[in-house]
């Protein structure tokens, strides 16, 4: 194996993504949103791609044109690399996983996480003892 490409989504049919994100949560929610502000590592052409947390792995994303009338886009997700011994393939040049979406999920979520409601740090203003 050279290259291994392989990205997947849970994702609503069409008629049903009728919201910003073009989502419906099929797991956890937390870790739907998390994910675009966590960093990822891929392989691409022997080439350690590394993408650091916070947001600028919703800057990678890039369309999905296989399947043309189902309009979507996708990003790297977490650390790929380790997954080259687990699948036996140490010599491939390029190695990614990643998640599908509907395009403009990834627009939505940017402006979500530039907003900064997309983060992990307490909101002082939702403590139940502030005044």
């Amino acid at each position: 194996v050279e290259s291994y490409s392989s990205f997947c989504g849970g994702l609503p049919a069409p008629e049903c993504s009728d919201n910003p994100l073009r989502y419906k949560f099929s797991w956890s929610p937390y870790d739907v949103l998390f994910n675009t502000v966590r960093p990822a590592v891929f392989l691409k052409d022997n080439q350690v791609v590394s993408i650091p947390p916070g947001g600028a792995l919703l800057d990678s994303v890039a369309p999905m044109d296989f399947l043309p009338g189902f309009n979507l886009e996708g990003f790297p997700n977490r650390d790929s690399t380790k997954y080259a011994k687990p699948y036996g393939i140490e010599s491939a040049h390029t190695l990614i996983r990643g998640t599908l979406r509907f395009k403009g999920f990834s627009s939505a979520m940017s402006g979500f996480v530039k907003l900064g409601l997309i983060n992990t740090e307490p909101c002082p203003m939702l403590d139940p003892t502030a005044a």
